[in-house]
C-alpha cells in the first residue's frame, strides 16, 4: 500500500512539474512584471482618473459634450481589476520560481548511471565497433609436430642431470599444439571490459547488471583476466611450492549459454555518488558474423532497468596459418602481434616488463 501511494505521489509531482514547465517560458520574469505593472496602473487610474479625463476630453473634442460618457468613466473608480492583476502576477511568479524549486526538492532523486565498455587497452568502445586484429585460417595447417628440444653435445653433464632431477623439469612436447590453440582462441577476438559510473549525488544499492549476447554459429564467449597465456618450453613438475597462478582473483560473474543467448550477471552491493566500478574480469569475444551486446542495469532505487546495446562486427581480414608458423619463436610472436588486437601481444609484454622493473625498483629501495 505504501509503495502504491508513493508511486501515485511521484506521478502527481511529475504532472505538476510538466504544468509548471508549460506555463514557465524563458521570459516569465518579464511576463510577471507586465501583469503587475498593468494592475498597479489600473489601481492608480481608479484613484486619479487621469487617463479617463484625457479620454473624455479627446472624445468630446470631436463629438461634443457627452454627459453619459462622463458619468460612466469619471464615476467609475473601482480598483478591483487592478488588485486582481497585481496578485495574479505575484502568484504566478511565486509558482514558477519558489514553487518549482520546492517541487524539485520534494521529488525523489534517483541514481543516474553511465555504462560503458572498454577494450583490453582501456579505451572506450563505440556503440558500433569492429573487432581488431585478424582471423587465423587453419584449413591448410596440416599435422602439427611435437616439440623436441635440441641439446648441445657438451651440455650433458652430471650437473645438468642433477639439476633437472632436482627441479623435475621436462620438455613441453605439446608446445606447438598449445601455440595453435592460443591463436585459435585469441586471433580475431576482442577483450571487452565493463565500466559503470554512478553519475548522481545519491547512493545506489542492490545493483544488478545483466549482459546478453545472442548466440550464433562461430560465436565464442569466455572470461579472461586480460593476460595472454604464456606457453613455456618446459613443464615444471616440482611438487614443493607449487600453486596455481591461473586464477589471480575471485570471479563474481559467470557466463551461461542457453539456446539463444550467452548471458552473465554482475552484482554490486552499493555504488556511492560519483563512484565508478571497472570490472577486473574481461570478456573475450570472437565472432564470425555481426553480433549484439545488450547490457541492462537495475538497482533498488529504480523501478525500471536501464538498457544499453552495442553492435559488434567481426575482424574483416583473414590470414592463412601453417604448422611451420609455430616452430620458430620469432615467427610465432610476430603472428601473435599481427593477429591479436592490432599489436596487443607486444603492448601487453611491454606492460608486464615495466611492471616487473617497477617491482624490482621498489624492492631495491
Amino acid at each position: 500500500m505504501d509503495s502504491t501511494f508513493k508511486s501515485k505521489f511521484d506521478q502527481l509531482l511529475d504532472v505538476l512539474e510538466r504544468i509548471i514547465s508549460i506555463i514557465k517560458p524563458k521570459t516569465y520574469n518579464l511576463l510577471a512584471r507586465v501583469v503587475v505593472f498593468l494592475g498597479a496602473g489600473l489601481v492608480a487610474e481608479s484613484q486619479t482618473q487621469f487617463l479617463s479625463f484625457l479620454f473624455v476630453a479627446f472624445i468630446e473634442y470631436f463629438f461634443g459634450t457627452s454627459e453619459l460618457l462622463r458619468d460612466y468613466l469619471l464615476t467609475s473608480s473601482d480598483p478591483t481589476i487592478g488588485v486582481i492583476l497585481i496578485f495574479s502576477g505575484l502568484f504566478y511568479h511565486a509558482i514558477v520560481t519558489v514553487g518549482y524549486e520546492r517541487l524539485q526538492l520534494r521529488k525523489p532523486i534517483y541514481p543516474e548511471f553511465v555504462l560503458s565498455l572498454t577494450n583490453g587497452d582501456g579505451e572506450l568502445i563505440n556503440n558500433n565497433f569492429t573487432i581488431r586484429g585478424k582471423v587465423a585460417d587453419f584449413k591448410n595447417i596440416g599435422t602439427i609436430p611435437s616439440y623436441e628440444p635440441i641439446e648441445p653435445e657438451d651440455s650433458i653433464s652430471y650437473l645438468t642431470f642433477a639439476n633437472s632431477f632436482i627441479q623435475k623439469k621436462r620438455p613441453n612436447r605439446d608446445l606447438y599444439r598449445e601455440r595453435a590453440k592460443l591463436l585459435k582462441e585469441w586471433a580475431g577476438a576482442e577483450l571487452i571490459c565493463l565500466k559503470v559510473l554512478n553519475n548522481s549525488e545519491v547512493l545506489a544499492t542492490g545493483i544488478t547488471i545483466d549482459i546478453k549476447i545472442r548466440n550464433h554459429e562461430g560465436l565464442a564467449v569466455s572470461y579472461s583476466d586480460g593476460n595472454i597465456p604464456h606457453i613455456s618450453k618446459e613443464i615444471d613438475d616440482t611438487l614443493s611450492f607449487k600453486h596455481d597462478h591461473s586464477v589471480s582473483y575471485q570471479r563474481n560473474t559467470r557466463w551461461f549459454l542457453s539456446r539463444d543467448f550467452f548471458s552473465s550477471s554482475l552484482e554490486l552491493e552499493r555504488l556511492r555518488a560519483k563512484e565508478s566500478y571497472h570490472c577486473e574480469e574481461c570478456t573475450l569475444i570472437k565472432a564470425s558474423e555481426k553480433f549484439e551486446i545488450i547490457v541492462s542495469l537495475h538497482c533498488d532505487q529504480l523501478s525500471e532497468a536501464i538498457t544499453f546495446s552495442y553492435q559488434g562486427t567481426p575482424a574483416s581480414e583473414t590470414l592463412n596459418i601453417t604448422s611451420d608458423d609455430f616452430l620458430d619463436d620469432e615467427r610465432f610472436e610476430g603472428l601473435c602481434s599481427d593477429l591479436i588486437m592490432d599489436g596487443y601481444y607486444d603492448r601487453l609484454r611491454e606492460k608486464q616488463l615495466l611492471e616487473a622493473a617497477e617491482m624490482i625498483k621498489q624492492w631495491q629501495d
